[in-house]
């Protein structure tokens, strides 16, 4: 399914409030994206998550944080336009991978909450209060 890894490079793309570098994505195809889709709520209304799906969130975005700072500088070094595609489908994947390791989340779960919490300043605070929580450990 394109829409979940472009939306999951798109979240790392804007940085969000946890300073994930720009890559591109390419598609993914899971049960659990085709389910995600049919119960996503609509545009501009916040998802009812509970606390321990944002404490998934939190873990995962410190993955993808990590994954992130480790690629970054290759993104810079690449030589070419084809070498920077490259090195972030290569990142993207990890990326994906990573969120799809963490229980409790998925990409298109993990994708819908980036969105809600872009547009939600309480949601985001939790989500960051569990981010410090999650790298304490």
């Amino acid at each position: 399914m394109n829409f979940a890894r472009t939306t999951l490079a798109a979240f790392a793309a804007l940085g969000m409030a946890f300073g994930a570098a720009s890559l591109t994505g390419t598609s993914v195809s899971t049960p659990a994206a085709a389910q995600t889709a049919q119960t996503a709520p609509e545009p501009g209304q916040a998802p009812n998550v509970d606390e321990e799906t944002l404490r998934s969130f939190a873990v995962a975005t410190l993955e993808i944080q990590e994954i992130s700072q480790t690629y970054q500088p290759q993104m810079e070094a690449a030589e070419s336009q084809e070498q920077q595609q490259e090195i972030a489908q290569a990142a993207n994947d990890e990326m994906v991978a990573a969120v799809e390791a963490v229980p409790g989340i998925d990409v298109d779960s993990y994708n819908a909450i980036a969105e809600a919490a872009q547009a939600d300043p309480e949601m985001m605070q939790q989500i960051n209060t569990f981010i410090a929580e999650a790298s304490e450990q």
